[in-house]
């Protein structure tokens, strides 16, 4: 006799000892386990991975743009030169009173206090003023004063 058929001889004992009847329910048992245990650790898993992998790829995809967008945009940055502190400070500061607003300065940060100004417009003069100056928002408190007009705060620290 060898090492193994040794160890198996309790289970094959176990299993002559039961009834035909018997041995088919506990087959039956054994299967519904084994396929159980071989659906949810291989093939569930595996299903998943396989119906998920379209959006993945997609929002893979959109990040890839995300970051080729923002490395273009850091290349452009790199390109144009920044003003002295002085001169930004002025710049936003001119910004903000041909917008309509005024301004108060705490060291680095400018705090723009803006009247009923469109979003558009706002708009295009963060995305002005950041890139030529190194502006960059800290905090805004807007509310819509009406359809379209905006009214608030914007906090910006230069650099």
């Amino acid at each position: 006799m060898t090492a193994t058929s040794s160890a198996f001889a309790p289970i094959r004992g176990f299993w002559q000892a039961r009834q035909p009847r018997e041995r088919a329910l506990l087959a039956i048992a054994a299967t519904l386990v084994l396929v159980t245990l071989a659906w949810s650790c291989w093939l569930q898993p595996a299903l998943k991975l396989w119906q998920s992998a379209p959006a993945t790829r997609i929002q893979s995809a959109q990040q890839m743009v995300a970051l080729q967008a923002l490395a273009a945009q850091a290349a452009v940055l790199r390109t144009q030169p920044r003003l002295d502190p002085e001169r930004s400070r002025q710049a936003v500061l001119k910004s903000v009173a041909d917008l309509g607003g005024q301004a108060s300065v705490e060291g680095v940060r400018i705090n723009a206090s803006l009247p009923r100004v469109s979003a558009a417009a706002i708009a295009n003069w963060l995305q002005a003023v950041g890139p030529q100056t190194g502006a960059r928002v800290v905090r805004a408190s807007l509310q819509e004063s009406e359809p379209g007009f905006w009214t608030g705060q914007i906090s910006l620290e230069l650099p």
